[in-house]
């Protein structure tokens, strides 16, 4: 019975020992609401300082006011234009969620 154990605990041994070597990355299974929640996250932090960078690179190169650019040429409602342009904000990041989220 002894040399059974032995023999079983150097199989054992011998295929850890392989696991260990092929270093196969483990696939993680991310839940989508935690990946949405993540990118509401960073486009909310990102959305004050991006569209500082797009308001001050829109007046200074093609002279676009501010409230034309909120409204998108005055063609929706101010508030509508805030929102829409966190969406805009938030699609890269949903992509930057979900590839930080993978690995």
């Amino acid at each position: 019975m002894a040399a059974d154990r032995s023999a079983t605990q150097t199989t054992k041994e011998a295929r850890d020992d392989r696991a260990s070597y092929l270093a196969v990355p483990k696939t993680t299974v991310v839940k989508a609401c935690a990946v949405a929640l993540m990118a509401a996250i960073v486009a909310t932090l990102a959305y004050i300082p991006v569209g500082a960078l797009v308001a001050i690179l829109a007046f200074g190169a093609f002279d676009v006011p501010l409230p034309s650019l909120l409204t998108f040429g005055g063609q929706i409602h101010i508030l509508a234009g805030l929102v829409l342009w966190w969406g805009i904000v938030y699609l890269p990041a949903l992509l930057y969620a979900a590839v930080c989220m993978r690995t």
